[in-house]
């Protein structure tokens, strides 16, 4: 249930940490700091280190394919409809990202 669990998060992160970069321009021309960016820019006072989020969505990229891999062979055994429904499930995870990035 946890791997279940972390393929949702990490889709979720994905999405935002897209959704941040993508919309950076119209957030800065509306003052917003409601995004990641802004945000770690005023924290560190460094627009490269808050670029840098390009590099966790790498990182997160691979922890969500890592964690397909691992439910994929943790219920290798399992019956066909589960096997799936797991597929289905992370098929769609990967769909969101995708589509959300193509969206924009």
């Amino acid at each position: 249930m946890y791997l279940y669990l972390a393929i949702g998060r990490g889709s979720l992160n994905l999405l935002n940490r897209v959704n941040d970069l993508l919309s950076i321009k119209n957030e800065l021309a509306q003052d917003s700091i409601d995004s990641l960016i802004p945000l770690m820019y005023l924290h560190t006072g460094n627009i490269q280190a808050a670029v840098e989020v390009t590099s966790f969505l790498h990182s997160e990229i691979q922890c969500f394919d890592y964690t397909a891999q691992l439910i994929f062979s943790r219920y290798k055994f399992a019956d066909e409809e589960s096997q799936n429904q797991l597929r289905n499930y992370v098929t769609g995870c990967r769909q969101y990202c995708t589509g959300n990035l193509i969206w924009r």
